[in-house]
């Protein structure tokens, strides 16, 4: 048996998306309203809905072509409501893949809260939106962590392997019909065989995981309960490649080094059946002359040049392993607040929309009262808001993404998005 990808759109022609407000500065001390950074649920429609003036990300992405969204932080049912969310996404066509981050991951097999919040994502994903045999339909892929290999505080392939063992404990207790391909996104950083010895670790620890050893004591719902080992062709019937690559696409016109076009094929003969998935794709500013022909020049339109690159030569026509690629981003990045001049910082200058380095007209949304503060049960009660900020299309990488994807386009891109002020 192979990973069954038919849930998937053919190509994957995906963003990632992980919308802030402007005063987001990384998730805040509990209590507080960014206690955590799930921003795609019904307390912060401002973004994703046009419901009551809403920017409509969701909607926006069509203009690009896009079919596909690589989210990062999901936060559980208790806390976060996704199904408004999830609804919008099936509305406009866009499938979904689910992630289960690092923290997740960091927390399970030990005794702590991890499992449990994998079984509960899937609840809400299976039972609550689905049939409880079958996911929601917009739901098409798990993801568990993001870059283990980065460096930093992230988890082992040991618990990764564990979060997969949950999965599958999950769809065994609910007898799952259908069952969804899994990724692990690899950082594609390490000289050493990038995208390669980080999937080789992954296939490692699952093919340990299937040792009768391997089951681990969980608690799910208040009931302690026995996960068990993965099955030995879990890699084969289950993993789709997943690594972030910020190389060029081919030579020309990269100058040498590793491109996309001669990664590919190293990839398929390490992992033969297996399918590969390009989870980030794309440059910031800072780096767009990385492995490009001197003379080169770093800017806005030389990003758009690389990116531009990079998807013409990640091709699933011509490499039919691969399910296709997700620009990373979508929305400016505020982990570290909004920039301002000088320049700001290559993380923010991967996004396809700008947002005129944080100093955008913002409407100020109503934060749902009900939103929580912690995860003891505190809300934030009433009035209170979230800036909702215009973002703009002039981006040269944001044309060049366009041009591939929709170019079929009948009108011009429009100039901004912005939310307009909520009714009372």
């Amino acid at each position: 048996m192979t990973v069954d990808t038919s849930m998937l759109p053919s190509p994957i022609q995906g963003v990632c998306y992980q919308p802030a407000p402007t005063d987001y500065i990384g998730n805040q001390a509990a209590p507080g309203k960014y206690w955590d950074s799930d921003f795609y649920n019904t307390d912060f429609p401002g973004f994703w809905s046009t419901a009551n003036g809403g920017r409509g990300d969701l909607a926006n992405m069509a203009d690009l072509g896009i079919n596909f969204i690589h989210l990062y932080d999901w936060n559980t049912p208790q806390f976060r409501d996704h199904s408004t969310f999830l609804q919008e996404c099936k509305a406009q066509s866009l499938a979904v893949a689910v992630p289960f981050n690092n923290s997740w991951c960091q927390n399970t097999g030990n005794g702590s809260w991890g499992e449990n919040a994998v079984y509960s994502a899937m609840t809400e994903i299976y039972t609550t939106l689905g049939t409880g045999a079958a996911p929601y339909s917009a739901v098409v892929m798990w993801t568990i962590s993001n870059e283990y290999n980065q460096g930093g505080s992230v988890p082992t392939v040991q618990q990764i392997a564990q979060v997969a063992q949950v999965i599958l404990y999950f769809e065994s207790q609910v007898g799952a019909t259908t069952v969804l391909p899994i990724a692990v996104p690899t950082s594609f950083a390490p000289a050493n065989s990038p995208g390669i010895a980080p999937t080789q670790a992954l296939q490692t620890a699952f093919s340990a995981a299937a040792e009768p050893t391997s089951s681990f004591t969980a608690t799910i719902n208040g009931n302690q309960v026995t996960i068990p080992p993965l099955p030995s062709t879990f890699f084969a019937d289950r993993i789709i490649g997943a690594t972030n690559p910020e190389n060029p696409g081919s030579i020309p016109p990269a100058a040498s080094g590793v491109t996309i076009a001669s990664w590919l094929p190293t990839f398929a003969a390490a992992f033969p059946g297996t399918p590969v998935w390009f989870s980030e794709i794309g440059i910031g500013i800072q780096n767009c002359c990385s492995g490009w022909p001197t003379p080169c020049t770093t800017g806005a339109t030389q990003q758009a040049a690389f990116t531009k690159n990079q998807i013409e030569s990640a091709d699933p026509a011509t490499f039919t392993y691969l399910a296709g690629s997700s620009v990373f981003e979508y929305t400016p990045d505020y982990q570290n607040g909004p920039p301002g001049p000088p320049p700001p910082n290559n993380t923010y200058t991967f996004s396809l929309l700008i947002d005129k380095y944080g100093t955008s007209p913002s409407v100020s949304f109503p934060l749902n009262p009900n939103a929580p503060t912690d995860g003891s049960g505190g809300t934030v009660g009433p009035n209170v808001t979230y800036p909702v900020q215009c973002l703009y299309t002039s981006n040269p990488v944001y044309a060049a993404v366009r041009a591939l994807w929709n170019p079929n386009a009948s009108s011009p891109s429009p100039a901004s998005y912005c939310a307009t002020t909520p009714p009372c």
